[in-house]
């Protein structure tokens, strides 16, 4: 299925620009996450995307890594939707997503407050 995908491409990887939106963005808290938003006026996609678990709430890596890839995953299923809105509004935007807690929540609870969250970005 077209669009479903997360390429290294969509992926926001400039210290110098990760540093800048969280300066400058806003943010939405959406617990165990908090998404901190930055619009931006042209960018090659309608959203570039970092993804960070602190050591401070997960200790071992392999935890890290697992949160991680289920918000990546989560991310990339709600994509479509999610560019459709972006692009219907006009906004480019670079999000970072940070988990905070210290307890390792399942796929579906990340997906569904992951989507929460990128339906409060879109309203704003």
């Amino acid at each position: 299925m077209p669009g479903l995908t997360f390429n290294k491409k969509e992926r926001l990887k400039s210290n110098r620009l990760i540093n800048r939106v969280f300066r400058e963005g806003f943010v939405v808290n959406v617990y165990p996450l908090r998404i901190v938003c930055l619009e931006t006026k042209t960018a090659p996609f309608p959203a570039s995307v970092a993804v960070s678990v602190p050591k401070k709430y997960l200790k071992k890596a392999t935890d890290r890594n697992r949160v991680k890839r289920r918000i990546k995953e989560a991310y990339r299923l709600l994509k479509p939707e999610f560019y459709h809105r972006l692009k219907n509004a006009g906004k480019h935007l670079y999000l970072v997503i940070v988990y905070q807690s210290q307890k390792i929540e399942g796929f579906d609870a990340i997906q569904k407050q992951i989507k929460k969250g990128l339906n409060k970005i879109t309203q704003c």
